[in-house]
């Protein structure tokens, strides 16, 4: 059985991209289905926790005596660089080492985390591909880009808020916001004001078509999580 790793901010998150990369794995394992997804790869955080919560990845390799000051190459971290060090760490020094590690964060706008990113990778030759799902701005964008209106009230939203930002956020949801909810151009404020079902939005990235996602999704980061995903899934890789 594979094992996977999952960081992420919180479960909603955790559910979202496990979920994209899930699809991808069926993708690139023609052998596997839907039915016996569970019995070819098992997805979690550290020991048998469901994810590994970013928020408490610094604390929690202080506790284990895991270095994760100090500079990266020479230089000093980015943004985020100590936490994605701390992630990678702890991932490493479980009894069983993940084949493959995927870590979520949102931008909020902020690139240098996306630096940061970069940094705590490069800092070991690490056992495992680490798989980015940066969000620009955050995970909203990921749901916004695979949503497509399917009632009258939902094209009629859709319209109103393409109107109202000047941009289509299902097509260049890259460019809202995500620091101040009552800023018109929020991701999370656009999103319900075209559907508040939940339901329809899970159903929305479950059905989207992958390669489509990837020719639409280089603005907000899910090009590069289905990409590296890819790479990282692929039989021969495994």
């Amino acid at each position: 059985m594979i094992r996977l790793g999952i960081a992420a901010e919180s479960s909603g998150d955790a559910t979202l991209i496990t979920g994209l990369v899930d699809r991808v794995l069926l993708d690139e394992h023609d052998w596997v289905t839907d039915d016996t997804l569970d019995d070819y790869r098992v997805w979690g955080g550290l020991r048998f926790e469901p994810f590994l919560d970013l928020h408490n990845a610094r604390d929690e390799a202080k506790r284990r005596r895991l270095r994760i000051h100090g500079h990266f190459g020479g230089e000093p971290g980015e943004a985020d660089a100590q936490m994605f060090r701390a992630v990678l760490l702890l991932f490493l020094a479980e009894d069983t080492v993940p084949e493959v590690v995927v870590i979520s964060r949102d931008l909020d706008g902020d690139e240098d985390r996306a630096k940061g990113f970069e940094q705590a990778v490069a800092d070991k030759s690490w056992p495992f591909p680490v798989v980015p799902a940066l969000a620009r701005p955050e995970i909203e964008a990921f749901e916004l880009l695979a949503w497509r209106p399917e009632t009258e009230a939902e094209t009629k939203a859709l319209a109103a808020a393409r109107q109202r930002l000047g941009f289509c956020p299902t097509r260049s949801p890259e460019r809202l916001t995500s620091k101040k909810p009552t800023d018109p151009k929020d991701a999370k404020t656009v999103k319900q004001s075209l559907c508040d079902e939940d339901n329809r939005w899970e159903e929305a990235w479950r059905r989207a078509d992958l390669r489509t996602l990837q020719e639409a999704g280089e603005g907000c980061g899910l090009a590069r999580l289905l990409l590296e995903a890819r790479k990282a899934l692929n039989p021969s890789a495994l």
